[in-house]
């Protein structure tokens, strides 16, 4: 299965298959006011987060 990801000028995004993800964002793409959305496309999701402001 390829990824598939998508970049724009203001956004990354990824579209995940089940199981575990670990996404790390290089220094040169973070910004200060950044923020992150996760969006359950087609059926229920069970998700937890690390890392995050408000973690899942």
């Amino acid at each position: 299965i390829e990824k598939i990801i998508l970049i724009s000028k203001n956004d990354l995004t990824w579209l995940l298959r089940a199981g575990k993800h670990r996404i790390t964002i290089p220094k040169s793409l973070q910004q200060n006011n950044a923020s992150c959305g996760l969006v359950p496309f087609g059926s229920t999701a069970r998700v937890s987060t690390t890392g995050l402001k408000w973690n899942l």
